[in-house]
């Protein structure tokens, strides 16, 4: 029975603490602002939510949030990026020998996987990252190509979508 209990008290405490585990940091939110800006700016206002309507499916988008969901979903997609890249950077790690460590520069010391671990995370987000700012570019461009062909609304968000693509 007292196991029971511990185990349960243990889960209480452990699924706030996942919970929280996905939430964006401040610095996940500040990057997505400044992408969000960049598609605003590329774009008139019609246009900019009807881009973000397409790419937040299942979500009510008006002119007046369409900011907000845009940071939003962006933040959110960069916190799960940043999940990722040290998950595997510690799948990666914890595969190494200690000879293989120093080998590789990270030392002989006891904080030698962490130091894996925060240089692979490191380099792994900084990987996608390139990508997603290659991506944003590109949308970008072609956000500025549809603007020039005055098309309203969803017409606009498919014009972008199909030049993004190609």
């Amino acid at each position: 029975m007292k196991k029971l209990l511990c185990l349960v008290a243990v889960a209480a405490v452990a699924a706030p603490a996942s919970a929280l585990a996905d939430k964006p940091s401040s610095t996940n939110t500040t990057n997505a602002a400044k992408v969000c800006k960049a598609m605003q700016a590329a774009s008139n206002a019609q246009a900019f939510t009807a881009l973000i309507a397409l790419q937040n499916p299942g979500t009510k988008v008006t002119a007046s949030n369409a900011y907000g969901k845009c940071v939003s979903a962006a933040a959110r997609k960069d916190a799960a990026q940043q999940k990722a890249a040290k998950s595997n950077a510690n799948s990666v790690c914890k595969a190494m020998t200690k000879e293989q460590l120093e080998a590789a520069g990270f030392g002989n010391k006891p904080n030698a996987f962490g130091k894996c671990v925060s240089a692979k995370a490191k380099a792994d987000k900084a990987n996608v990252d390139a990508a997603e700012i290659a991506k944003a570019r590109k949308t970008a461009n072609a956000a500025k190509q549809c603007k020039a062909l005055n098309l309203k609304g969803s017409a606009f968000g498919r014009c972008v979508s199909e030049k993004a693509q190609a």
